[in-house]
């Protein structure tokens, strides 16, 4: 779903016009509310995985990695792969570094028969934020990660780009017009607004990840349970 359906998605549900909508200002708050919309969704579910790749040659060992600016937390219990063998990250620093030391997988390693230019490539799998929309809506920003590299070299790039290239997943489309009409109508109309954000978050418990995990419910009172 592109953003000018989501707006219009929104407006079908407030039941209003644009010029409606622009009199009452609604139209200018649809981009924060969908900030926050998708931060909700990205921290409620953790449906934005992502691979961060770094190739590092021997001599950059022990290294600092920080994390891309759209991190929350490292994903599926940690797990990464270097040079295709999987382990458990171990050496946190801080709520978005690690540690890599270049020995995590120990038959990769040969002490008598170094090769200063043997590249060991990182495979760090993390939950991510979605892209965020400017306040005006006319652009967002986007961390573009690199799925080859060069070497010691990062592979995140930041992207401002124009809001027609901004697309929604079909997963969490169809939630996401009910937490921007409850935000939307929580000064206006209280009930409606509880209404819709109950609509949302029983819309999020049905969008599955691909994960062994408990599947939650959602209750009006209760909350996740």
């Amino acid at each position: 779903m592109k953003y000018n359906e989501l707006k219009q998605r929104v407006l079908d549900i407030l039941c209003l016009d644009t010029e409606e909508a622009n009199r009452l200002n609604y139209i200018d708050k649809i981009p924060r509310t969908l900030n926050g919309a998708l931060f909700r969704v990205a921290h409620s579910i953790g449906i934005n995985v992502r691979e961060y790749v770094l190739k590092l040659t021997i001599d950059k060992f022990p290294v600092k990695v920080i994390m891309p600016k759209d991190f929350i937390s490292f994903a599926i219990d940690q797990h990464t792969y270097l040079n295709g063998y999987d382990f458990v990250l171990t050496n946190f620093i801080g709520p978005n570094g690690i540690i890599l030391y270049g020995t995590e997988i120990p038959e990769l390693v040969d002490p008598e028969n170094i090769d200063p230019e043997y590249v060991y490539e990182y495979r760090i799998f993390y939950n991510a934020l979605f892209p965020r929309l400017s306040q005006e809506g006319k652009t967002y920003t986007y961390y573009s990660l690199l799925d080859n590299p060069e070497v010691n070299a990062d592979s995140c790039n930041t992207e401002v780009l124009d809001i027609s290239n901004f697309e929604i997943s079909d997963n969490i489309s169809e939630a996401l017009p009910h937490y921007i009409v409850a935000d939307l109508l929580s000064l206006d109309d209280k009930v409606r607004s509880t209404t819709e954000m109950n609509e949302f978050e029983t819309l999020l418990a049905t969008i599955t990840v691909d994960r062994q995990e408990r599947q939650r419910d959602y209750h009006s009172s209760k909350g996740w349970y």
